[in-house]
């Protein structure tokens, strides 16, 4: 078996995607457990391990709102109906406008497509509500946050 050459690998590290969540995050909790998806704010934890505190304190923090067009940023979430009281809510459509200039919105029934403006493919999520944690904020007391989707592609 040959190893493979420089050129491979050079290939292979260009092409290869990062990775970034979409996390449901409240500030100033002192209650642990999972995340209203009602309240709190959607924090996208970009390129960093989202079990570890200082990755998810030093992240972007966008407001939850109903509309994110133009110059609005922030994240909308549209969720399927909840069918029973402890019930994960789950997302249809999950829309964000960051400050870098991503505009993308993630389609759960386009095979967890995420697309630009344009309608054109960006990259997948998966849905993910593996984490469920908690980090000290000295400003806010605590912050609690629950991921939702972990996404490939290139992070905003």
């Amino acid at each position: 078996m040959r190893a493979p050459s420089f050129l491979t690998l050079a290939a292979l590290a260009l092409t290869a995607n990062a990775e970034f969540w979409v996390v449901k995050s409240t500030l100033g909790t002192s209650i642990p457990g999972p995340v209203d998806p009602e309240n709190g704010n959607w924090q996208w934890i970009l390129p960093a391990d989202i079990r570890d505190c200082e990755s998810a304190k030093h992240a972007n923090l966008y407001n939850a709102r109903s509309d994110v067009s133009g110059d609005k940023h922030g994240v909308r979430v549209k969720f399927g109906k909840q069918e029973g009281l402890f019930d994960q809510l789950q997302p249809l459509e999950v829309e964000w406008n960051a400050w870098s200039g991503r505009h993308e919105t993630w389609y759960a029934n386009r095979g967890g497509a995420y697309v630009n403006l344009e309608d054109h493919e960006v990259g997948h999520c998966v849905e993910d509500f593996s984490v469920n944690d908690e980090c000290d904020l000295p400003a806010f007391g605590k912050m609690s946050f629950q991921s939702m989707l972990r996404c490939d592609g290139d992070a905003p």
